[in-house]
C-alpha cells in the first residue's frame, strides 16, 4: 500500500481499489494501517492522500515549470485517479481511450496543455502536437523545438521538428 501511494499519490481508497482489483472494503482494510502516515492534499477540484514524507519532500520543490513531453506510457499518466491530471470528460476521453493509439501529454508549468504523437522516418523523429483548446498559446515555438530535440536525442535520432494541429 505504501509503495502504491509513493508511486501514485495523491490517491484515494476508491482509486486504490480499482487499481488493485479489490473491493472497497478490502482496500479500506489495507489503507487503515497507514492512516497515521498519511496527509490529505488538494489539487484543483480534487483531493486525495499522500504519504506524509512524500508530501513534505514535494513541498520543498517548486511547481514544475517549462515544457515537458510525457510519453503515453509514463507512470504518472497511468495512475488510476486521473482527475489529478485532466479535468473534464472531453480531455479524459482524449487521453484515456479504451482502444486505439493513446497520445502523450504536453505539460506546461505542470498543467496539461495538449497531446502529442511521434513518428519515425529514417533517422529523424517527427512530433505532431494536437491543440485541444487549452492554454497552449503560452508555449513558445523555441520551447517546443528544444523539447522535441531532447526526445529525438533520447531515441538516438535527429529531430525532424514538430507540427501543430487543431482537434
Amino acid at each position: 500500500m505504501a509503495r502504491y501511494l509513493h508511486c501514485y499519490g495523491p490517491a484515494t481508497e476508491e482509486g486504490f481499489a480499482r487499481w488493485a482489483g479489490v473491493g472497497l472494503p478490502q482496500a479500506r482494510r489495507m489503507w487503515e494501517p497507514l492512516l497515521e502516515r498519511l496527509v490529505e492534499v488538494a489539487w484543483d477540484n480534487a483531493s486525495g492522500w499522500m504519504l506524509e514524507q512524500d508530501a513534505m519532500t514535494l513541498g520543498h520543490h517548486p511547481i514544475p515549470d517549462g515544457l515537458r513531453l510525457l510519453g503515453p506510457n509514463d507512470p504518472w499518466i497511468q495512475q488510476d485517479d486521473r482527475s489529478f491530471i485532466v479535468q473534464g470528460k472531453q480531455l479524459y476521453k482524449y487521453f484515456y481511450k479504451a482502444n486505439g493509439v493513446i497520445p502523450g501529454m504536453v505539460l506546461y508549468d505542470g498543467q496539461c496543455v495538449a497531446g502529442w504523437f511521434q513518428r519515425r522516418q529514417g533517422n529523424k523523429l517527427y512530433v505532431t502536437i494536437e491543440d485541444m483548446g487549452l492554454p497552449l498559446t503560452r508555449v513558445s515555438v523555441d520551447e517546443l523545438d528544444e523539447e522535441v530535440a531532447r526526445l529525438a536525442l533520447a531515441h538516438g535520432l535527429r529531430s525532424g521538428g514538430f507540427s501543430l494541429t487543431q482537434i
